[in-house]
C-alpha cells in the first residue's frame, strides 16, 4: 500500500510484514546513495540509487498493511488491517502512536480514501461493504451497499477544467465518487442520492477489476481489466466508449491513473508500465458494442511508451503528485493473485518539448 502528502515531502509504504515506512521523497530523488550490488540486478540500468528511509513503525496489530491514507500535511494517517479495523495514528507528532481504532469491517480493509475536506474517510473491505466515517466522532455516517465482491479501489470525481484558473488539477467533487470491486463491478455514487449508477460490463470481458480512475476533467472513467484491456466510459451516459488493448501476454491491468492533460493514462500491467496516448486511434483500440467491433480510422502508430523500471510483477498502487512532476509506483499483490517484486519506484515526469 502507498500514501503521500500533498507536497510529496513524505511517502508512506505499508508492507506484508506489518511495518509502515516513511520515506523522504525529495532527499531520495536528490540523493546519491547507490543501491547494493545484490539489489541492482533486478532493475533496469537507470535505477541505480536507493531511497532515504526517514523512520518506521509497526502496526498495532499483527497484520499486513492492506491500505493506507495520509493527511495532506502529514498530521495523521489511517491504516487498514486484516481483521477489518482501521487504525488512526499520528505522523508528525508522536509518530506511529495509535489514538483510535475504527471497527465495523469484518475482513481486510483494502480501500481507504480521505474525503476532500479531510474530516472523514471512505473505507472498502473484502466483506463487500463501503462505509463513510466521521473522523471527529469515529462513527459511521453512511453505508453504501451494492457491491457483491471485495472492494479494490475508490476515487473522488475531479472538477478540473483547463480553462478555469480557479480550479487546480487535484480538486475533487465531495459528493461523487467511484468504487470498483474484484468481480468487475464499477459503481458511481452520489451522496445526494440513495442508489448508485453501475457501469456495464462489456461483452466477452472477464469479471475482474483491480483499479479504476477518472479522467482529469471528470467526464470519463478508465477501468483496468483482467484480459489486458482498459475500458473507457462516458460519465454522463455510463456507456463504454472504447477499450485500449495491451500487447499480447502483457497480463492483467493492475492499476490505472490519468494525466492532467486529459490525453494520456498510465497503465500498469504485469510486464511493464505504459504511458498511453488516448488521442490516438490505433490497432490497439477497440470500439464499443454500439459501433463497429473496431474503429475504422486507425494508424500504425504505437500509442504507448514503456516506462522503464517495473517488470514482472503486480503493481498494487500508483500515485501522481498534484503538479504532475513525480510519480510513485509500488509492487504488491494486495493479498490477491499475482507475484510481487517488493519494490517501490520513484519517477520524474518531464514535459515533452
Amino acid at each position: 500500500s502507498l500514501a503521500a502528502t500533498r507536497n510529496y515531502k513524505w511517502i508512506l509504504t505499508g508492507c506484508e510484514d506489518g511495518y509502515i515506512r516513511k520515506w523522504d521523497f525529495f532527499t531520495s530523488m536528490n540523493g546519491k546513495t547507490s543501491l547494493a550490488q545484490a539489489l541492482r540486478h533486478q532493475h533496469v540500468e537507470s535505477v541505480v540509487y536507493t531511497g532515504v528511509l526517514s523512520s518506521w513503525w509497526e502496526n498495532n496489530e499483527q497484520s499486513a498493511a492492506y491500505s493506507l491514507a495520509l493527511h495532506s500535511e502529514a498530521l495523521w494517517a489511517l491504516q487498514g488491517c486484516e481483521n477489518g479495523s482501521i487504525n488512526l495514528v499520528t505522523v508528525r507528532h508522536d509518530e506511529g502512536k495509535c489514538h483510535h481504532v475504527l471497527r465495523k469491517h469484518t475482513a481486510p480493509v483494502s480501500v481507504l480514501m480521505i474525503t476532500p475536506d479531510e474530516t472523514g474517510v471512505i473505507s472498502g473491505s473484502w466483506d463487500k461493504s463501503v462505509y463513510e466515517w466521521d473522523l471527529n466522532q469515529g462513527a459511521i455516517i453512511r453505508s453504501y451497499d451494492g457491491h457483491s465482491s471485495q472492494l479494490s479501489s475508490a476515487e473522488y470525481q475531479p472538477i478540473y477544467t483547463p480553462e478555469d484558473v480557479d480550479y487546480t488539477w487535484d480538486k475533487k467533487n465531495p459528493n461523487i465518487f467511484l468504487t470498483t470491486s474484484v468481480d468487475g463491478g464499477c459503481f458511481i455514487w452520489d451522496k445526494r442520492e440513495k442508489d448508485p449508477r453501475k457501469l456495464p460490463l462489456p461483452n466477452g470481458t472477464p469479471p475482474w477489476c483491480s483499479s479504476g480512475c477518472w479522467s482529469a476533467d471528470g467526464t470519463k472513467i478508465y477501468v483496468g481489466r483482467r484480459n489486458g484491456t482498459v475500458d473507457e466510459y462516458d460519465y454522463a451516459s455510463q456507456k463504454r466508449i472504447r477499450s485500449f488493448r495491451m500487447p499480447t501476454n502483457s497480463g492483467p491491468v493492475y492499476s490505472v491513473k490519468s494525466m492532467p492533460n486529459g490525453k494520456q493514462i498510465v497503465c500498469a500491467s504485469n510486464d511493464n508500465i505504459r504511458l498511453w496516448d488516448t488521442s490516438i486511434d490505433s490497432a490497439f483500440t477497440i470500439g464499443s458494442e454500439m459501433s463497429d467491433s473496431k474503429l475504422t480510422k486507425t494508424t500504425s502508430t504505437i500509442p504507448f511508451t514503456i516506462l522503464p523500471g517495473h517488470h514482472g510483477g503486480a503493481v498494487s498502487q500508483m500515485s501522481i503528485n498534484p503538479t504532475c512532476k513525480y510519480m510513485v509506483t509500488a509492487s504488491g499483490n494486495r493479498g490477491w493473485e499475482g507475484a510481487s517484486t517488493n519494490v517501490c519506484l520513484f519517477y520524474d515526469i518531464l514535459p515533452v518539448s
